[in-house]
């Protein structure tokens, strides 16, 4: 579900790539987590896309000062149990977040894929 107040702000300015981090004022107090994530998509021009249920009933700790957009959204997800991605650089995708047995979040190292090409003529 994408929130039609974060495309809104997205479209009146031209959203800054997540990864490029840099500061940006953030005011976002603590508020139920819907109503954060529409302001921290109106106040970043990020998209943020997430099913509505899985945020329903989360509350957001809020997040305030001058921050890389990704460390505000960080912020203002701490303690809910949601997850986030980044698809194609202006697009914030919410999740729940995966969990090991213990309770704690499962944290992978980094999967690096090598292959080789073989070309193959058929006689």
């Amino acid at each position: 579900m994408l929130w039609p107040a974060v495309a809104q702000a997205q479209a009146q300015s031209a959203p800054p790539a997540v990864a490029q981090a840099q500061q940006m004022d953030f005011d976002i107090p603590p508020q139920p987590l819907f109503d954060a994530l529409a302001l921290f998509g109106r106040q970043s021009g990020l998209q943020v896309s997430v099913d509505a249920a899985l945020v329903r009933d989360a509350q957001s700790p809020g997040a305030t000062g001058s921050l890389p957009p990704e460390q505000a959204l960080r912020q203002l997800l701490a303690g809910t149990g949601i997850s986030y991605r980044i698809a194609e650089g202006d697009t914030v995708l919410l999740e729940q977040a995966v969990t090991s047995p213990q309770g704690g979040p499962i944290l992978l190292d980094p999967l690096v894929v090598r292959g080789q090409l073989q070309i193959r003529t058929l006689q």
